[in-house]
């Protein structure tokens, strides 16, 4: 209405072309603001109903298992939608693999980690821990290497010469 005022007082002359000219401008950018807003409004909305959606199925899954002793195969597969096992990493002399969860209806579930206070004693001796295992590692390779070495010259000194 306040549009259609506007115009009408253009058209007494009430109002100059200039002065309409912006009010008019005006009101188109506020139009399509406005759509933009609606369309990013209404999808936050559809996120929202589709996260409703999933924790209503959650929240009901969930009653159905409230009181279980056991973990059982028909539960995880409930649960559990896939579990991803990535490749080995024994680059720091032990061995360290990740694992990724995703449970249904919630996605990536990162297990949360308890950083437990280390002393000193128990770094110091996890330290030694890995130097020892180092160093077998070392001594078992190259006693492999000597062995080697050995049965490759033992095979050309069996083998016939020709002249």
């Amino acid at each position: 209405m306040l549009f259609q005022k506007t115009y009408e007082d253009s058209v007494i002359g009430r109002l100059t072309s200039e002065r309409y000219e912006q009010l008019s401008t005006a009101y188109e950018r506020e139009q399509a603001d406005l759509k933009e807003q609606n369309i990013s409004l209404q999808k936050e909305l559809d996120i929202f109903i589709a996260n409703s959606e999933k924790t209503g199925n959650f929240i009901e899954l969930a009653r159905k298992y409230v009181d279980f002793s056991e973990l059982t195969t028909p539960m995880l597969n409930e649960f559990v939608d896939k579990v991803l096992v990535h490749e080995a990493d024994k680059s720091s002399g032990e061995r360290v693999q990740k694992v990724d969860i995703y449970l249904s209806f919630i996605g990536k579930f990162d297990i949360p980690v308890n950083v437990e206070e280390v002393s000193q004693a128990e770094t110091e001796a996890e330290e030694r821990r890995l130097a020892k295992k180092l160093k077998q590692r070392e001594y078992f390779h190259r006693r492999y290497v000597e062995k080697k070495e050995k049965k490759r010259q033992e095979e050309q000194r069996q083998q016939p010469r020709i002249a």
